[in-house]
């Protein structure tokens, strides 16, 4: 078992909780682990509080890994997929074309 494979059964951690004051979000509250009004006027602090979290313990974390990895990969060969089919529908649109002389009259 790898060091990333080893989780600890539970974190304590502090939860700064914050109300959005502004935009189409206000009203919102939201719960970090740091404090996101000192980076926002649209954000006000209301608290913070310690939270104990119980960590799962029978996580595939290398399948969750490759998983996410796969996906990565599936969405960079559509992505390019789409670029190359354009490129080679240039390619085909240039050789499509036929040069044709003009007959002298």
């Amino acid at each position: 078992m790898s060091d990333i494979e080893k989780l600890p059964k539970t974190q304590t951690t502090e939860i700064f909780i914050t109300l959005c004051i502004g935009g189409y979000r206000a009203g919102e509250l939201n719960y970090r682990n740091r404090d996101f009004s000192t980076f926002s006027d649209d954000e006000i602090l209301l608290g913070t509080q310690k939270v104990k979290f119980n960590i799962p313990q029978n996580v595939d974390i290398k399948g969750k890994a490759i998983e996410g990895l796969e996906d990565q990969k599936s969405k960079l060969l559509a992505k390019h997929h789409m670029e190359l089919k354009d490129v080679q529908d240039k390619i085909d649109n240039l050789l499509a074309i036929e040069y044709k002389p003009e007959e002298n009259q």
